[in-house]
């Protein structure tokens, strides 16, 4: 690679000189001669010199004029001035204004060293500048991320006591971006005062374990305005491993607070709805069931009555009109008992007569007693009445299982199990059929499953189904239980 070389000179013997010391050099220069201001310039912009060697007086031009025009066009080339009438004093100013170095020229054999020391202080200073440029690239990235983020830095120094906030961590405070530099106590004064125990309580536990932190906690603002905000911190260790600073960020994630309490207060009144909808289904079921057991199952009792009072009221029974009588008390027995079980169906009145635990006895016995598959009961739970929409929505769940399983599982044998500690009350309802595909449970495609869970997410309870190929399914449904009333 060949060094470009600017020589400003105008005497010819100069120049010869000034090729032949640099020809003793091992690296390989290229020359562009320029006498004036004009040549100068050109070189400057045409040429582009690695480095410039310049006489201190021409006829029309000087040195530092040279020197001054170098810094405008090309500020990073290194400068030398070649003179013979430079004094120490001279050249010590012409240093601190800005020029390289300085060559006498009945010194010309220090020229090599000065050349070869400002190409590489020329090519250091280069590297500097493109790692200070890259720095501050990196800094306006970081800051223009943290804005976007609504992230900011800091950093505290053991020692001094103070921290040295970001731009972005003063605009999360609220504070004037100068003022970035705090004390742990002034941090303080911005905690929300309902957090601040929390919040010293996590600083200790840090403190005690030196393992980095996370929570999130309130600040008060100077103008009142309350920021939610998510705090993450690192200790910084010494070559021994003892803390000397501590560094983290701060993010404000109030927008993202206020979508949350809107999101849960919408969920709230969509569960409130759900309830009243699932109240009035029940009324509706409750009004329904009414009907038919007071009006068509009175019809139907004294119709078979009836029926009854005309067989035993003929004198020469005819046989055929006998056996037509006999059909028709036996039909209407079948249809009362139809009425009673969907009646049953639409509102177990045994859940309001007897309680909880019997009526889901019950609903065992009668699943088994229709289905012809064994359904075994076990209840820990003391019998007691509960919150009217808690019993029939367990109720309900049990039904909607037993159901499935008559119609999908093919089960051989059903177990229902209820059990109860001091704040939840478990039923868990498991068979030994085909098992049901978990895929399917996932994608929430059964209305009857959705249905559930619904009523599972009302009583604040949740509901998982897990099956096993070949061997059965269990669903679990587990409840708090803080809505009982203890007694009745």
């Amino acid at each position: 690679m060949n060094i470009k070389i600017l020589i400003l000179e105008h005497d010819a013997y100069d120049i010869d000189l000034i090729k032949y010391e640099v020809a003793k050099s091992d690296i390989n220069y290229q020359f562009e001669i320029v006498q004036n201001e004009t040549g100068f310039r050109a070189g400057l912009t045409n040429y582009i010199p690695d480095i410039i060697l310049s006489d201190y007086s021409l006829p029309s031009f000087d040195g530092l004029s040279a020197f001054k025009i170098k810094e405008e066009i090309s500020p990073d080339t290194p400068f030398i001035l070649i003179s013979g009438t430079v004094g120490e004093e001279n050249a010590v100013t012409i240093i601190k204004n800005g020029v390289t170095d300085y060559v006498l020229k009945d010194k010309l054999f220090t020229l090599n060293s000065k050349i070869t020391r400002a190409l590489k202080e020329a090519e250091e200073k280069k590297e500097k500048n493109i790692a200070k440029n890259k720095r501050i690239q990196n800094e306006k990235r970081l800051t223009r991320a943290e804005k976007i983020a609504h992230i900011g830095n800091w950093e505290l120094d053991f020692e001094t006591g103070i921290a040295l906030w970001s731009d972005e961590a003063c605009r999360i405070y609220g504070l004037p971006l100068e003022e970035n530099k705090h004390t742990f106590k002034s941090w303080l004064s911005f905690i929300h005062p309902e957090d601040l125990d929390f919040v010293l309580n996590k600083i200790k536990e840090s403190e005690t374990s030196l393992q980095r932190s996370s929570f999130a906690h309130r600040i008060v603002r100077k103008d009142g305005t309350i920021k939610h905000i998510c705090s993450y911190s690192h200790f910084e260790m010494n070559a021994e491993g003892k803390p000397i600073g501590l560094y983290g960020v701060a993010q404000d994630v109030t927008e993202q607070k206020m979508i949350e309490n809107e999101i849960k207060k919408k969920n709230i009144q969509l569960a409130n709805l759900t309830s009243h909808l699932q109240g009035v289904r029940e009324e509706e079921r409750t009004t329904i069931s009414r009907e038919i057991h007071d009006e068509l199952g009175q019809q139907l009792t004294a119709l078979k009555m009836d029926i009854d009072w005309v067989k035993h009221k003929q004198n020469n029974p005819d046989r055929i009109v006998v056996a037509k009588l006999d059909e028709m008390l036996n039909m209407s027995s079948e249809l009362i008992n139809t009425i009673r079980r969907i009646s049953s169906d639409l509102r177990p009145a045994i859940i309001d007569d007897l309680g909880l635990m019997a009526a889901l006895e019950w609903k065992c016995n009668d699943f088994e007693e229709k289905m012809g598959i064994p359904c075994r009961f076990i209840s820990s739970v003391k019998e007691r009445k509960f919150e009217n929409n808690f019993g029939i929505n367990i109720y309900r769940i049990l039904q909607e299982t037993l159901t499935n399983i008559s119609r999908h599982a093919a089960a051989k044998l059903v177990t229902v199990t209820v059990s109860e500690n001091k704040t939840e009350l478990l039923l868990e309802i498991l068979d030994d059929g085909k098992g049901i595909n978990n895929e399917s449970i996932g994608k929430g495609k059964t209305l009857g499953i959705i249905g559930m869970k619904e009523r599972a997410t009302l009583l604040g309870g949740t509901l998982t189904i897990e099956g096993t190929k070949n061997k059965g399914t269990c669903t679990k449904l587990i409840l708090p239980i803080k809505n009982e009333y203890t007694s009745s």
